[in-house]
């Protein structure tokens, strides 16, 4: 590999000291240069050394300006991470010490910007060019109780779509009725809103969950809830995307 072909920056990431990361909340950011080979390795052995970084736990891709999927290996786990074109995305990764990884994509020519922390981010995928989505578990929420969960969901059919526009800033409005049979659900807050979407079960007073701009929730397989939805934004006439099956 090219010693100008990677570069990369330690920098602290001032959300406290969690239990899992023995230096406090860190992260690495490396740019890779393509255009200098299709494949490289990096190894994290000499930075652990020096104490600027403990352990990989997430990777955070941006492979958006690549035409073509971006592959990344990890050493001795050999867990293999598969990013597609045009995607960026946060993962969390298997990887023992000392951090070895290995970055191959099968063309193109980009620039592609890593962060590597070491501590824990839920999984999530999105893409730059069209409706962002987002692999999320219900399980906190069904342990939680109070959700009609449908554990079975059946072949899907043609979607209902609930898209639309915020009545009335700050009051929440009714999405989708009770549906016991629900297949899926998956709500959008496009990437070119300007403030927070959220939504809630059951009843309109119901903790809500945030969707920052660009993201989207997605529940489908084996959690869907069947409970009345309900969405809210500050604004009137901010912009949703939603369908159920």
């Amino acid at each position: 590999m090219p010693n100008n072909q990677l570069g990369y920056t330690p920098t602290p990431v001032p959300l406290g000291t969690p239990a899992d990361c023995r230096l406090g909340r860190r992260s690495i950011h490396v740019t890779v240069d393509f255009t200098l080979g299709a494949t490289f390795k990096l190894d994290l052995s000499q930075v652990q050394s020096q104490g600027a970084m403990d352990s990989v736990q997430t990777l955070y891709i941006d492979n958006s300006n690549n035409t073509f999927g971006l592959t990344i290996t990890l050493g001795v786990s050999l867990q293999n991470v598969i990013i597609p074109a045009g995607a960026q995305g946060y993962i969390p990764v298997l990887q023992p010490n000392p951090p070895i990884l290995i970055f191959t994509t099968l063309g193109g020519t980009p620039l592609v910007e890593i962060q590597l922390m070491n501590f824990f981010l839920p999984p999530c995928i999105w893409y730059t060019n069209g409706m962002p989505i987002i692999d999320l578990t219900l399980l906190p929420l069904i342990m939680n109780g109070g959700l009609n969960v449908n554990t079975t969901p059946l072949t899907l059919t043609s979607p209902s779509d609930g898209s639309g526009t915020i009545t009335t800033g700050g009051v929440p409005q009714s999405l989708f009725a009770i549906k016991a049979n629900r297949k899926r659900l998956l709500i959008c807050n496009p990437s070119t809103a300007t403030e927070v979407l959220q939504f809630c079960y059951g009843t309109n007073t119901a903790g809500r969950i945030d969707l920052p701009p660009g993201t989207s929730w997605n529940e489908a397989d084996v959690a869907v809830s069947g409970d009345q939805i309900w969405i809210v934004a500050a604004t009137t006439s901010h912009a949703f995307v939603a369908y159920e099956w």
